[in-house]
């Protein structure tokens, strides 16, 4: 996880109320079928009342090749990789999202699962961004643990389930889902 996820959610005033957020730049447009290297909408530490469209493979500004991307990072030990570790005090994001996808693979092909809430509302993954040459990109921190989804579904091509029937057999790395509306509008 995660390399595919959703985001179809069309009503600003919507995303507004739930995660807090004043300004949307961008027009709201469905997007069923987010892969690395699409611009999603993130809302940045630096900038936590906007929606912003940022950049999915994090690159790192010091890095000689500017195509080695990360789509994502683990949660267990991003504060020990160098290439993480400097991010986490000031380069923190929640990407919006209403689905997420992993795969199973049973026989010869893979088996997608469609991971949603069962509210059908939009959730925020924890993310790490930076900027490269003016264009801010993020990595998505992932778990081996599932936070937020207790009212989860599981949909596959032939049927929809609750969370607890399908999940054991997936793979072990999922996003990491913040629990709060926004809690980069939050004061310590």
């Amino acid at each position: 996880m995660c390399g595919r996820f959703a985001f179809t959610q069309q009503d600003p005033a919507k995303i507004k109320k739930r995660f807090k957020v004043r300004n949307i730049g961008f027009e709201l447009v469905p997007r069923f079928n987010i892969t690395p290297d699409s611009k999603t909408p993130v809302i940045l530490n630096i900038a936590p009342t906007r929606l912003d469209l940022v950049k999915w493979g994090l690159s790192r500004s010091y890095a000689k090749d500017e195509k080695f991307k990360m789509i994502n990072a683990r949660l267990e030990t991003v504060a020990v990789k160098p290439m993480f570790k400097s991010l986490l005090a000031g380069h923190c994001c929640l990407v919006i999202a209403d689905t997420f996808f992993e795969w199973r693979k049973p026989g010869q092909s893979k088996q997608p699962y469609r991971i949603f809430l069962k509210s059908a509302e939009p959730f925020a993954m924890a993310g790490l961004w930076d900027e490269r040459a003016r264009e801010k990109t993020y990595a998505i921190l992932t778990t081996q643990k599932l936070f937020l989804f207790r009212r989860l579904f599981v949909q596959t091509a032939r049927r929809q389930s609750s969370y607890a029937a399908h999940i054991v057999g997936l793979r072990d790395k999922r996003p990491r889902c913040v629990r709060v509306s926004n809690p980069l509008t939050r004061r310590a």
